[in-house]
């Protein structure tokens, strides 16, 4: 997909919204880290969550539901509910979880 393609961005928010009914807040990031990271906050009663996803992982699917495949094989949705403070961001690339910097 292309970064910009407003479709997969639009299906990404509503698999996000489906994954997380509970969450208070759900939207992108309005910078998008200079487009290297397409990022959904997520907020949850007092905490705010980051997820992304990385740059090449995003041009390297060829659709949403093959994105939406290789996030549910790493277990998007549990990883993201899983993460406490200090670290309350995740970041999904091409081979699994890698760290944010």
């Amino acid at each position: 997909m292309r970064i910009d393609d407003e479709d997969g961005r639009n299906d990404l928010l509503i698999y996000a919204n489906e994954q997380f009914r509970g969450a208070d807040r759900i939207r992108f990031l309005v910078d998008d880290f200079s487009a290297e990271i397409i990022a959904l906050e997520l907020k949850f009663h007092d905490v705010r969550v980051v997820a992304g996803l990385s740059r090449p992982l995003w041009e390297h699917s060829p659709d949403f539901a093959a994105l939406r495949a290789h996030m549910e094989k790493h277990r998007w949705r549990d990883t993201v509910n899983s993460v406490r403070p200090p670290k309350l961001r995740v970041l999904l690339g091409d081979a699994g979880w890698v760290e944010w910097e």
